[in-house]
């Protein structure tokens, strides 16, 4: 059976059955003061004919919509986890939100934020991107507020939220190397990206500061994906003298590591040791539980929240909070580091605890 959609009710209907003008039914929807008798006239006929107002035309006229962008790579555990607690903070503040996924396609983005330009959010939380800047410049010179929640842009000027990358990184690095690790493979992200830089970076610190060297060889660029993850553990696997540990720099190249790792039929940790950043449901189940760096996402949430909320005037500026806020994250020890060899040592695993 053919469903036809049933034509919305207009406002010159609306004010044919309350007899009144079309200007008194205007009044009305905005709350302005209207005769108590046509007030309770447009109420009924409201009812009566089931008129909804027009969201979208409405806003047009509006200075503010009420609509927030969010524009996010994927919803991986991670970032659904964001777009549903910034749907929560933004829902309690009176905002709708809509989201869409670009996977770090050029086109998709450039799509993405014409949208967005056109349907007039009042904000744009994305994360940012070298490879978008110009085109986020664009935005923001056209008249849209934009809040980033990773990737700092160095030339641009936004109120962003993001994590102590480095902090995070050098932690897991340490964990790693206390165990007794020497040679600690990390699976980066993609290397234009400033999260990545600075995850390397951490990485890279924590192994000087102890003496080690930060080889070449131990740095895979696994561009934030499951894929790359796989890709760079067989590489690792496959080398004279492979590492006995990993980093993994985010949940998706973790994975696609640990994934690996199973199909190989190698122990975690008894043949080799595992960490990511970014902590998920499946490394809390795994067997052993996987090390990680976990994001405070409830915590980002509500500071993009309160970013946006600022920009929309819903609550005066700090100003001395206008520069990028940074978070810390905490690094959760489970069981999926020992030291080298622990199989043949029988050591505990996390013996670096």
């Amino acid at each position: 059976m053919t469903q036809t959609r049933q034509r919305p009710v207009t406002i010159v209907e609306v004010a044919d059955a309350a007899g009144v003008s079309i200007g008194t039914v205007s009044r009305f929807l905005n709350g302005l003061p209207v005769k108590p008798a046509n007030h309770t006239s447009v109420a009924e006929a409201i009812e009566r004919l089931g008129y909804r107002r027009n969201a979208l035309a409405s806003a047009m006229k509006a200075t503010r919509t009420g609509l927030i962008g969010v524009l996010v790579p994927n919803l991986d555990e991670f970032h659904s986890a964001l777009v549903t607690q910034l749907t929560i903070a933004l829902r309690r503040m009176g905002m709708m939100s809509v989201s869409h996924c670009h996977d770090n396609a050029h086109a998709t983005v450039a799509t993405a934020l014409d949208f967005f330009r056109n349907y007039r959010v009042d904000t744009l939380v994305m994360g940012g991107s070298e490879a978008h800047a110009a085109a986020i410049r664009e935005l923001i010179e056209t008249g849209t507020p934009v809040v980033t929640y990773d990737n700092p842009q160095a030339d641009l000027s936004l109120n962003g939220v993001e994590v102590d990358n480095i902090g995070g990184a050098r932690a897991a690095t340490e964990h790693l190397i206390k165990a007794g690790h020497r040679r600690i493979g990390i699976l980066t992200g993609t290397l234009t990206a400033r999260t990545s830089l600075d995850r390397l970076a951490g990485w890279r610190m924590a192994l000087e500061a102890a003496g080690l060297e930060a080889a070449d060889d131990l740095i895979h660029e696994s561009n934030w994906t499951r894929a790359g993850g796989a890709e760079g553990m067989a590489h690792f696997l496959a080398m004279e003298d492979p590492p006995t540990a990993v980093f993994g720099a985010n949940f998706r190249t973790a994975t696609g590591a640990l994934t690996h790792l199973r199909q190989k039929g190698l122990r975690i940790p008894e043949e080799i040791s595992l960490v990511s950043f970014d902590d998920s449901e499946l490394f809390r189940l795994s067997v052993p539980p996987i090390t990680a760096v976990a994001q405070p996402v409830d915590l980002i949430a509500e500071r993009l929240a309160a970013r946006v909320a600022e920009n929309c005037g819903l609550r005066p500026a700090d100003p001395k909070g206008q520069g990028r806020i940074v978070l810390p994250v905490n690094l959760i020890t489970r069981g999926s580091v020992a030291p080298p060899n622990s199989r043949k040592k029988g050591a505990s695993p996390d013996a670096g605890t």
